[in-house]
């Protein structure tokens, strides 16, 4: 469902497309009708100096799609006893593929030593060393906690001794009509011993306070642009330019917590999750790495219990192709070549 602001933007679009009429007089088809001439002749609004202006391109099957869940919404709400007649449309787009967004800590920290290490700019001043952007996004991917829980994080929070810390709560709006209900118990969880020292420069800038995302996204790109300068220098992939914050943050610190336990409570628990279900879509990548090495384990397995020798054509394989890169170069012979020959000339000179 999109944001409230875009709710209302799409509603005016609708609006412009049926006017004032009974909304018992609009038909699905209208309705698919619309989002079909949206779907393949637009308009679309583009920014062109300074101004929106409305140009013949279609729109994407997802923006369709949050039209139609904007106007769903509205019917829903303002005629909550009749039949809702934008559910008859289909949405466009065929299924969509679920892609592992969580990466590992050492693409974090190869980003990080490319994000500028400097402060805020102050009229008159001098830049003072220690950027808070940098900052949050270290404890970002070495704690799970998102921006808003960043901004609401206070020393009290932090058991430095142990060291664990305690989620700082969730802000939800509270109707003054609804009855009052006991908050869940926050518990305490251990603390990763990198994030300490990152935690406390935290606190020493001052940067566990609300700042702007749009700052803090721009901070994470520039590191991940200058990377990848690095790494086409040096001829290695590119890291990918197009995940959020989130994804090198908490999708990461929620990836590598499954690879190494490969529990997905302990992942939910970690994360604050009140259903242990939101926690799968961070194991996603982890998931895939420990699907091969069950596979690995099964295919050994399979070959035992038929009698076969293990991994004889796979070494095959790979002693050719080891054979083939370093053709012409001074390699080192395996250990069973070596105790071979020594074998080999004991039988000789007894002979």
């Amino acid at each position: 469902m999109p944001s409230f602001k875009n709710r209302a933007q799409s509603i005016r679009k609708w609006v412009g497309v049926f006017g004032e009429r009974d909304h018992r007089t609009i038909t699905s088809i209208e309705i698919q009708r619309h989002a079909e001439a949206w779907f393949t002749s637009g308009p679309k609004m583009v920014r062109e100096k300074g101004a929106w202006i409305p140009k013949p391109i279609p729109l994407s099957a997802n923006s369709v799609n949050l039209h139609l869940r904007a106007l769903e919404n509205m019917w829903t709400v303002k005629y909550p006893k009749e039949e809702n007649i934008v559910r008859r449309v289909d949405e466009y787009g065929g299924a969509i593929e679920a892609r592992p967004r969580g990466q590992t800590f050492a693409l974090c920290y190869e980003v990080l030593a490319h994000m500028p290490d400097v402060g805020e700019s102050i009229k008159g001043a001098v830049r003072e060393s220690g950027s808070m952007s940098r900052t949050r996004f270290e404890v970002s991917f070495l704690t799970g906690l998102e921006p808003k829980q960043l901004a609401r994080l206070k020393e009290i929070d932090i058991n430095w001794t142990v060291p664990s810390i305690k989620l700082p709560p969730r802000a939800k709006g509270q109707s003054m009509k609804r009855r009052k209900r006991p908050r869940r118990i926050v518990r305490e969880r251990p603390l990763l011993e990198a994030a300490i020292p990152a935690l406390r420069r935290l606190f020493e800038l001052g940067a566990n306070k609300p700042f702007s995302l749009s700052a803090y996204r721009t901070a994470i790109r520039a590191g991940v642009k200058s990377a990848n300068t690095d790494r086409a220098t040096e001829r290695r992939p590119l890291l990918p330019t197009d995940l959020r914050p989130k994804d090198w943050t908490r999708h990461t610190f929620g990836t590598e917590i499954y690879r190494q336990t490969h529990d997905i409570k302990i992942v939910s628990e970690y994360l604050g999750h009140s259903d242990m279900k939101l926690a799968e879509i961070y194991a996603e990548a982890a998931l895939h790495e420990h699907m091969i090495a069950a596979a690995a384990k099964l295919s050994t397995a399979a070959r035992a219990a038929s009698g076969q020798k293990a991994g004889r054509s796979t070494f095959a394989r790979w002693r050719q192709a080891v054979r083939g890169k370093t053709r012409g170069k001074k390699t080192r012979p395996f250990a069973g070549s070596i105790e071979r020959s020594r074998a080999t000339g004991i039988a000789k000179k007894a002979q």
